[in-house]
């Protein structure tokens, strides 16, 4: 799935449920894309799509028993992704749930990428092979998930803090395993619109960033007079386009180091330029 106009854009390497690559998955794709993004939903049942849960499960356990052939799958969307004309081959993420979920952390242990985003999958929580990825990790998670125990997700959370990989973990109360599929005896429509609200959140701050730049390195945000008009608190705004969770390191007028990954800390400072907050790299 690709967005409608011309450009260049991040992508996302998307996988699906155990239930295979269905129309659920292929819609999830086409949203997706509407958010400028270059999607490609992979298919690790090679076409079967599970009808009961039964087959679903069996489909799953095949893929699990011999992940390598999955693993490769994957590997192969990814370099495709990065093939393309329109794909910025920076900018590639993983997403899945569920069965997806899970194989989406695998892609993230066998694959450089940019971004991973991982709905209630089995967690790896051994930091020492966690210690590959590089980048930030998303995860969303169901309280009253029994086959994804809160505990799991939290022993993980603590292994990605231990080796300072920046991640968001999220646990919404009351809600089981599948609780964003809309076709799902748990489904939970207003956790899964605030999910998918903070997936397309995570997905820009970390994939488009660079894009709220200009060639001269500038961030232009908000309606200013003069320079302590852009201070503190607009000096701040445009820092969420680089990271919000740096925007705490504002001071007054003179901003400390922002760091936007581990391997790129800049220093910035706001002025005010044709009546708009710029931001500065220095």
């Amino acid at each position: 799935a690709m967005p409608k106009a011309k450009g260049n854009y991040p992508a996302v390497v998307m996988i699906h449920e155990w239930w295979g690559l269905n129309d659920n998955i292929k819609e999830m794709a086409r949203s997706l894309a509407a958010e400028g993004y270059v999607v490609l939903a992979v298919d690790l049942y090679n076409g079967k799509v599970g009808k009961n849960a039964t087959e679903a499960g069996q489909l799953a356990s095949k893929v699990r028993s011999n992940p390598a052939e999955a693993i490769i799958n994957m590997k192969a969307a990814v370099q495709y992704l990065k093939s393309l004309d329109n794909v910025d081959d920076n900018k590639i993420a993983s997403m899945g749930w569920c069965f997806g979920g899970a194989m989406s952390l695998q892609l993230a242990l066998n694959e450089p990428l940019n971004a991973t985003i991982i709905y209630y999958g089995s967690l790896e929580t051994n930091a020492s092979k966690l210690s590959v990825i590089k980048w930030p990790v998303l995860g969303i998670f169901g309280e009253k998930d029994t086959s994804i125990p809160v505990e799991s997700v939290r022993k993980f959370e603590a292994a990605l803090n231990e080796l300072g990989i920046e991640n968001e973990i999220y646990v919404y109360p009351n809600v089981g395993h599948a609780f964003a599929n809309p076709s799902g005896m748990n489904y939970a429509p207003n956790e899964t619109k605030d999910a998918w609200k903070k997936t397309v959140e995570f997905l820009n701050r970390e994939l488009k960033r660079d894009m709220a730049e200009s060639d001269s390195n500038l961030i232009k945000e908000d309606y200013c007079e003069k320079d302590i008009d852009c201070a503190p608190n607009t000096c701040c705004h445009p820092s969420r386009l680089i990271n919000k969770r740096f925007a705490s390191k504002c001071d007054g007028i003179s901003c400390t180091a922002v760091c936007s990954g581990p391997l790129d800390c800049r220093r910035w400072k706001p002025l005010c330029q044709n009546n708009i907050c710029t931001i500065i790299f220095e």
